[in-house]
């Protein structure tokens, strides 16, 4: 019996193909654009993650206050200096302190200009370690600049697609008007602010930039506890810069604590998003509404005729919520499909067109059974009044109408 009940649904839903298709077609778009939204987004946030994980858990890192976005060393109300890095490093659990500066800088080749980020390397071999850990660099080709030298290491973009001639081994650029020779490739890390970087001796850089003592960022790397020892860093700043509790112009920060907060950003961006994107899974849901209220006025003869063989009140109702819950189903089906197809798509584009691999899809089984539930449910809901409705007719009402 309830195998034949189910044919007859089904033999019902597929009666009218393309009124299915439209009524199926909303839900797909609502699902598929919730579905690409929160993988897209999850994705950023994974890439995220792996990202700082390259730094440790050991490393706290230290920025002066800036008066807007961008790298450090943009806009700074007061820079970091030297002083600060020395009296950072008599604290105790303080092991190890490296000074970094890190600019926007135009740099010329073949006559093209960019304006790309370029970064210090210290002379100390230990600290240069620390660095090159915390940045997770691997060269490729060449070696990385010798100390006080005028050479530069590249990232891979700059090698390969920032200038319409690509950059080698041993090639001149101008930075700021000063020519430096190319001594060294990275490998692609699929971090553009890695990949379009340039790597120098600091001294080298100071000379250029004519920059006397700041620095835009500090490192310090320790094996106590990082909540024990970013107190003690904070109240030595504010001795140093003379500033009171709250008026801080610098910050302290792990990469846990940065990362928790680019996770809540993400997490109210996706929030923001799937709820705009829920939009079209209400349009769809009205669209079932719709197309059940039709099916409910074009079948009452066939209502009334399964009443007067017995059929009672909930075997109608029961009838048309699952034609609706089908309906929904079926969207949802589609939708889960597309939506991954195009999250995958953009995770393959910036792959392997772009070299950014920041974002990384992973595709949840418990994702995509709570979607298909989800436009089950949503299927059925909006079938709820029009199967009442259709439960509601008597055969006599049938034969009258």
């Amino acid at each position: 019996m309830r195998a034949d009940f189910f044919k007859f649904i089904i033999k019902n839903i597929f009666k009218r193909k393309l009124r299915l298709f439209l009524t199926v077609f909303a839900i797909t778009i609502g699902i598929a654009s919730v579905i690409t939204l929160i993988l897209i987004t999850s994705g950023i946030k994974s890439g995220i993650e792996q990202e700082f994980a390259s730094l440790g858990s050991d490393k706290i890192i230290i920025t002066a206050a800036t008066a807007g976005f961008g790298p450090p060393g943009t806009a700074v109300s007061m820079p970091l200096t030297i002083k600060d890095k020395e009296k950072i490093q008599k604290i105790n659990g303080a092991n190890l302190v490296v000074g970094r500066l890190i600019r926007l800088t135009n740099i010329e080749y073949e006559e093209e200009v960019k304006n790309v980020p370029i970064a210090s390397i210290p002379e100390d071999q230990t600290e240069l370690d620390l660095v090159l850990e915390a940045m997770d660099y691997h060269l490729e080709k060449g070696r990385l600049p010798k100390k006080d030298s005028f050479e530069i290491t590249i990232g891979k973009n700059i090698a390969i697609s920032s200038f319409d001639k690509g950059v080698g081994l041993r090639d001149k650029i101008l930075v700021e008007n000063q020519e430096l020779e190319v001594s060294g490739i990275f490998e692609s890390t699929g971090n553009p602010q890695k990949d379009d970087a340039i790597i120098i001796p600091e001294e080298t850089l100071r000379s250029i930039l004519q920059i006397d003592q700041d620095y835009d960022a500090i490192i310090v790397q320790t094996t106590e506890e990082l909540n024990k020892l970013i107190p003690k860093i904070e109240d030595e700043l504010r001795d140093i810069r003379a500033v009171k509790k709250g008026s801080e112009d610098f910050s302290v920060e792990s990469p846990q604590n940065l990362l928790n907060t680019l996770n809540s950003i993400i997490i109210v961006l996706q929030g923001v998003l799937v709820g705009i994107a829920s939009i079209a899974l209400f349009v769809g849901s009205v669209g079932i509404m719709n197309t059940m209220y039709t099916n409910v006025v074009e079948r009452t003869n066939e209502i009334g005729i399964l009443r007067s063989i017995g059929a009672k009140r909930s075997d109608i109702k029961n009838l048309f919520l699952t034609e609706s819950a089908i309906l929904g189903f079926i969207g949802g089906v589609f939708g889960i499909i597309i939506g991954s197809s195009i999250a995958l798509l953009i995770e393959y584009v910036l792959i392997t067109q772009l070299s950014i691999n920041l974002v990384q899809i992973n595709i949840s089984p418990i994702l995509l059974i709570t979607l298909t539930l989800l436009s089950t449910i949503i299927g059925a809901l909006s079938g709820y009044f029009p199967s009442n409705e259709a439960s509601m007719i008597t055969p006599v009402e049938a034969m009258r109408k």
